[in-house]
């Protein structure tokens, strides 16, 4: 099973590198819920976008703030960052 590194961010928590099984379970287990993704920064020098991937429901779920926004989105709950091409997800 192949695996990815991924950048953690927990409220109230110092943010950590996981390694992961690159599957849709693996990552809503991480972020403890369905998840949803929402691109940082398109088009990086690799060809690739920053992704950060959160709970789809974590706000109508309560979720503590983890003091990321991205844009104008507020993020809670436990959340990670990857990078993605193409519709699959990498390693940063």
């Amino acid at each position: 099973m192949n695996k990815i590194s991924v950048l953690v961010f927990e409220p109230d928590k110092e943010c950590y590198i996981k390694d992961i099984d690159n599957t849709l379970e693996a990552m809503q287990e991480v972020v403890g819920g369905y998840i949803e993704c929402l691109t940082m920064t398109s088009g990086l020098d690799d060809g690739t976008d920053l992704v950060l991937v959160c709970d789809e429901e974590g706000k109508l779920k309560g979720k503590p703030l983890t003091g990321l926004m991205v844009g104008n989105d507020t993020i809670v709950g436990t959340a990670f960052i990857c990078k993605a091409k193409d519709g699959e997800f990498l390693s940063l």
